[in-house]
């Protein structure tokens, strides 16, 4: 049998080291998938009903901070505004999904990120963050369009600055 070759070389590899670098690839994969799979409302499903009733209210130009507590409405007004609109037209089911699975590729995109196509640190960044992961998901926090508008600062700092991209970025992050 002939040994597998990489993409775009001629080189062949050995199949203990397509194992070693393409393994951690293929269970990150099945992690996410795992998560992909797991159903948006759960009784732990907190946060993203405060998003939600949050941008319901400043639909119809109720204060979004009337609730006390732990499920009181942290964010900005206009946030709550953008959320109410970007949800309007769809059930609370319906927004519940397309939230939780956007944001798990939003953690995807992250983690891919992160890795910089070395997918055994993929693989061990999945082992490490797995459970949080798991748990920002289930819980319906926004951390990762948090960690990900964060990256997208720190890498347009390295970089000569131009007002045309800075401004409009700057004004989105504000919020």
């Amino acid at each position: 049998m002939a040994s597998p070759k990489l993409p775009g070389s001629s080189a062949s590899i050995s199949p203990r080291e397509w194992v070693i670098r393409y393994l951690p690839a293929v269970l990150a994969f099945l992690y996410f998938a795992f998560l992909a799979s797991l159903p948006a409302i759960t009784t732990r499903w907190l946060d993203f009903p405060v998003y939600w009733d949050a941008g319901k209210k400043s639909l119809i130009g109720q204060t979004v901070y009337d609730v006390a507590g732990h499920f009181q409405y942290k964010y900005s007004p206009l946030v709550a505004l953008l959320f109410g609109k970007l949800f309007e037209t769809v059930s609370f089911e319906t927004a519940s999904f397309v939230f939780q699975k956007s944001m798990l590729l939003l953690w995807a995109a992250l983690f891919l990120r992160f890795a910089r196509r070395d997918f055994r640190v993929l693989l061990f960044t999945i082992l490490f963050f797995g459970n949080a992961l798991r748990l920002d998901l289930e819980l319906g926090q926004i951390n990762a369009l948090v960690l990900y508008l964060l990256a997208l600062l720190f890498g347009a700092l390295n970089r000569p600055s131009k007002w045309s991209e800075d401004l409009p970025f700057g004004f989105v992050f504000s919020f």
